[in-house]
């Protein structure tokens, strides 16, 4: 049910909106912490511990290399890490072992 939520969610990621964990009831929203950096043309990954990934994409000022990973338990979005290069339109993919491949 969680995945269900946040894979929804995820389209309105720029609009800094997402769904919280189906905790109380399924199907409401709630507003939440903005990204760090905005993000367009990104990719948002759902991972096995309800967290969300979002990676790369076009910003305000140019192509955006970061990305960030909302915990649904807190509301907040981190800094995960940069990618090597900047990307958009590209795809994200979680592999078996827990990590993402981001290609494109």
């Amino acid at each position: 049910m969680l995945g269900r939520c946040l894979a929804f969610a995820s389209c309105l990621v720029c609009a800094g909106l997402l769904a919280q964990p189906c905790a109380a009831s399924p199907f409401q929203w709630a507003s939440t912490d903005d990204l760090n950096t905005w993000h367009d043309t990104h990719t948002a990954t759902s991972l096995p511990d309800g967290k969300v990934l979002v990676a790369a994409g076009f910003g305000y000022n140019g192509w955006v290399a970061e990305a960030e990973l909302y915990d649904p338990t807190t509301g907040n979005w981190t800094f995960t890490g940069s990618l090597i290069t900047y990307r958009s339109w590209h795809s994200a993919t979680l592999l078996e072992t827990g990590t993402v491949l981001v290609v494109g």
